[in-house]
C-alpha cells in the first residue's frame, strides 16, 4: 500500500474533508481558489473561467440527473428501462404495506425514497413487527414528498463496491466492508470495539457505531457484546457498510471484472449524470456474474478512494478538478 496523503494542511483550510480533497487538487493544477464560506464553499479561477464547489458537489451533472439520483426509485426506474440490473423494489405507503411486501419477500430492506450516509435503512427485519417499524424508521428520515417516502426491495446477497464514474470511465473501484473486529481470544467484542475506536480516533477515520442496528446484527447471528471471539475470528458487527457507522475500504479497481464497469458507465449514462459513485451489489466482483444497482450518488464523497483500509491511494480529485477545469462554464 502507498503512503497516505497527509491532508490536514487542507482540512484546517477548508475546514471540510470533502472539500480538502478539491483544495489540494486546486493547488497541484495551478488553479486559484478560495475560501467563500469555511467548511462549505470554495472558489476557483481559471483563465475566464469561475466555479464553486460546494462540499462534495461541483458543476458537472445537471439539475434534472441530479434529481433522478437523488430519488432512489426514479433511479431504479431509469436504470431498469434501460436493461440494467435492479432490485425488485414497491413503494410503500404504509406500515401494513410494508408488512405485505416482508411476508411476500421474506428478505427485505426498507429505505426512504431519498436518503444520506445510510440513514433510515432496516436490513433483514426478522419479525412482522420489526417490517412495520422499519417502515416508520425509514419515514421518519424522509418527509420530502407527499406522494411516498418509503421503498421497499428484495434483499439481494453479496458486498458492496463503489464505483466511481467521470465522463464515461471508471475511477476507481473500492469495496465497502461493514465494520467489524478480530478477536484475540482474550477481550470481549465490547472491549475490541472500544480499543478499535481508540485507534480511529488516533486515524481520524469514524468510529464504530454502537446502536439498535448493532445490536440486532449481533442477535441474530447468536452472538452478544460480551463473547470473547477465538484468536483471528472475524466478527461483522452491522449489515450496511457505511463508512459513518465504521465500515472501512478494499481498492479493486485493477481486480473488478470489466462487466461491473461498463453496468456502472451504462447506469451514470442512463440517468444523465458525467460523475457519479455508482453503489453496487455483487456477488463475485472479479468474475461477471449476478449483480443489482443500489444507488447512484450525484456528489460522491472521496473519501472511500483516499482512506482505504486495504491497497493503494488512488488520486481521484485530480481528474476531477482537470475535468471541471476544461468542461465548467
Amino acid at each position: 500500500m502507498n503512503q497516505p496523503i497527509d491532508f490536514d494542511k487542507y482540512i484546517q483550510e477548508t475546514g471540510n474533508v470533502y472539500l480538502a480533497f478539491y483544495a489540494r487538487a486546486a493547488e497541484i493544477l495551478g488553479i486559484k481558489h478560495e475560501i467563500i464560506w469555511p467548511s462549505y464553499i470554495i472558489r476557483c479561477y481559471h483563465g475566464d473561467k469561475r466555479w464553486d464547489v460546494v462540499q462534495s458537489q461541483l458543476p458537472i451533472n445537471s439539475i434534472t440527473a441530479s434529481i433522478i439520483a437523488q430519488k432512489k426509485h426514479l433511479t431504479t426506474f431509469v436504470c431498469k428501462k434501460a436493461g440494467l440490473p435492479v432490485p425488485i423494489q414497491s413503494e410503500i405507503h404504509s406500515p401494513e404495506q410494508a408488512l405485505e411486501f416482508y411476508k411476500e419477500h421474506k428478505e427485505v430492506v426498507f429505505k426512504p425514497v431519498k436518503n444520506f450516509g445510510g440513514k433510515g435503512i432496516t436490513l433483514l427485519p426478522r419479525t412482522e413487527e420489526e417490517a412495520k417499524q422499519a417502515y416508520e424508521t425509514a419515514y421518519q428520515e424522509d418527509h420530502s414528498t407527499s406522494l411516498f417516502n418509503v421503498l421497499g426491495e428484495k434483499f439481494f446477497t453479496g458486498s458492496n463496491y463503489r464505483l466511481l464514474v467521470l465522463d464515461g470511465k471508471v475511477l476507481a473501484v473500492a469495496e465497502r466492508i461493514p465494520a467489524k473486529v478480530i478477536g484475540d481470544g482474550v477481550n470481549t467484542i465490547e472491549q475490541l470495539i472500544i480499543h478499535s475506536n481508540e485507534e480511529r480516533v488516533r486515524q481520524k477515520i469514524h468510529r464504530i457505531k454502537i446502536d439498535q442496528e448493532m445490536y440486532k446484527k449481533l442477535q441474530n447471528d447468536g452472538v452478544t457484546m460480551q463473547d470473547i471471539p477465538h484468536n483471528g475470528e472475524e466478527v461483522i458487527l452491522r449489515y450496511n457498510s457505511n463508512l459513518s457507522t465504521g465500515g472501512t475500504t478494499r481498492e479493486c479497481t485493477q481486480s473488478t471484472h470489466d462487466y461491473y464497469k461498463q453496468v456502472a458507465i451504462n447506469a451514470v449514462k442512463a440517468v444523465g449524470l458525467k460523475l457519479s459513485g455508482v453503489d453496487l451489489i455483487v456477488e463475485d466482483i472479479t468474475k461477471e456474474g449476478p449483480c443489482i444497482i443500489n444507488e447512484l450518488n450525484d456528489a460522491p464523497g472521496l473519501n472511500i478512494h483516499y482512506k482505504p483500509t486495504e491497497g493503494e491511494v488512488l488520486d481521484v480529485a485530480i481528474p476531477i478538478m482537470e475535468y471541471v477545469r476544461e468542461n465548467a462554464f
